[in-house]
């Protein structure tokens, strides 16, 4: 994947939400996106995902301009977006299907991306209860399921594992290693340092709309050696102030 000058303006901002943003990410990477609230990360996952069209800017995805030709990027993305996507009323066999027909999968290949889905979650047994009765990590588990049932190349994970338990944390991080070994490559957010420096091979930190620091951990600490880890770094390039 690969981006350049990308830049959006949200209607009746005083700011762009991103600003002459260039990226580029290799095949089979996982890529860290970090930044504090309103740095522009969900804006970049949305345009790079083709969910919403930039106001400047170029945006390549396994070889296909994504601005020109968003149906065809499609076909090759997944995304996990941080609200779950899933309906509660529907057990999780019934929620991959759905999700699997969207990505027109029928027959004998969606069942096979269903009990698949079932498995990467860790929920193959449990396929026929409905979503209301499962934990908080129960449905990230399953939210990551739908995100990869057509077997993207790209696949676009923004905050995955918030707000649940460490169990479901790690299974997930290691279904990542895992798609990550099979040649996926992955643009994944988060505000967990320990998930980048276990899972990330390079990382950016955007700010404002700008990417302020890019690199591999190693590079950048050797930047800061003032830095006592990846945290520290952190506040130190983006501030201490709260944020919205």
């Amino acid at each position: 994947m690969r981006v350049s000058g990308l830049t959006h303006v949200y209607p009746g901002a005083t700011e762009p939400a991103l600003q002459a943003m260039d990226l580029t990410v290799a095949n089979g990477e996982i890529f860290g996106l970090l930044g504090p609230n309103g740095a522009g990360k969900t804006t970049a996952i949305s345009v790079m995902s083709t969910l919403l069209r930039p106001l400047g800017g170029q945006v390549q995805i396994c070889g296909l301009d994504a601005l020109r030709h968003p149906r065809r990027v499609r076909q090759h993305i997944g995304v996990v977006p941080q609200r779950i996507a899933l309906f509660e009323t529907l057990s999780a066999t019934e929620n991959l299907t759905y999700f699997g027909r969207l990505y027109g999968l029928r027959g004998d290949a969606l069942k096979a991306a269903v009990r698949s889905g079932l498995q990467v979650a860790g929920l193959a047994e449990r396929g026929d209860l409905a979503l209301s009765t499962f934990s908080g990590g129960m449905k990230r588990r399953i939210n990551l399921a739908a995100g990869i049932l057509h077997h993207p190349r790209l696949l676009f994970l923004d905050e995955p594992t918030v707000g649940i338990d460490a169990q479901s944390r790690n299974r997930i991080l290691e279904n990542l290693i895992q798609l990550k070994e099979e040649g996926v490559t992955i643009i994944y957010t988060t505000h967990y340092m320990e998930e980048v420096q276990r899972i990330c091979s390079r990382l950016a930190i955007l700010d404002q709309g700008r990417i302020i620091a890019l690199g591999d951990t190693g590079q950048l600490m050797r930047q800061h050696p003032d830095c006592a880890d990846l945290g520290d770094l952190y506040l130190k390039l983006t501030g201490r102030q709260l944020r919205d």
